[in-house]
This record gives structure tokens, C-alpha cells and sequence, in this order.
């Protein structure tokens, strides 16, 4: 999904690597987000500011919001997740 502030990125459970669009979408404003309360699932992460590692993903307990890319990442970003999760980045206006 995308509008003229983000792009959503539906991922379901499995392993990815997430290529950005350079000159599109922005370093900062990435989040991780559930879909649905039944989530309740593990998620491992590589490439973002603050790495997460096993963490449990539901609503009312964890949900990742106001992550980022590092900038210098030497790879490409990384999401091992376990359920069915969105992956929220921000893009710059055109």
C-alpha cells in the first residue's frame, strides 16, 4: 500500500530482505507493526537502528513505530518475522 507519506510493505511469516527505493523513501520513520491482536509473534530484525531480537509483537504489549534504517548498514536490512506483520516506511516528497 502506499500514499503520498508511506509505503506498507505486507510481509508474511518468513524472512526478507528489504531493498529501499534510494531517493524515495527516508532512513528514518520505519515501522514494524502486526496485523491483527492474535499476532503474538517473534520477530528478529537486522539493519535498523534499534535491532530487535525475539521480541514478541501484539498490540497492548510491543509494536515497532519510530524505528530507522542505519544509514551505515553495510547490507541490506533484514525482518525475520513469525506472523503476518507490516512494514511502514516513510518517503520523501517528490
Amino acid at each position: 500500500m502506499m500514499d503520498e507519506f508511506s509505503i506498507a510493505t505486507c510481509l508474511l511469516p518468513g524472512k526478507y530482505y528489504y531493498k529501499k527505493a534510494k531517493g524515495y523513501e527516508y532512513c528514518k520513520g520505519v515501522g514494524i507493526i502486526p496485523l491483527g491482536n492474535f499476532n503474538n509473534s517473534k520477530i528478529n530484525t537486522r539493519g535498523f537502528k534499534w535491532e530487535l531480537s525475539g521480541y514478541q509483537f501484539e498490540f497492548g504489549n510491543f509494536i515497532s513505530t519510530s524505528n530507522e534504517f542505519q544509514e551505515d548498514f553495510d547490507g541490506i536490512p533484514f525482518v525475520e518475522n513469525e506472523g503476518i506483520v507490516f512494514l511502514t516506511t516513510s518517503i520523501q516528497e517528490l
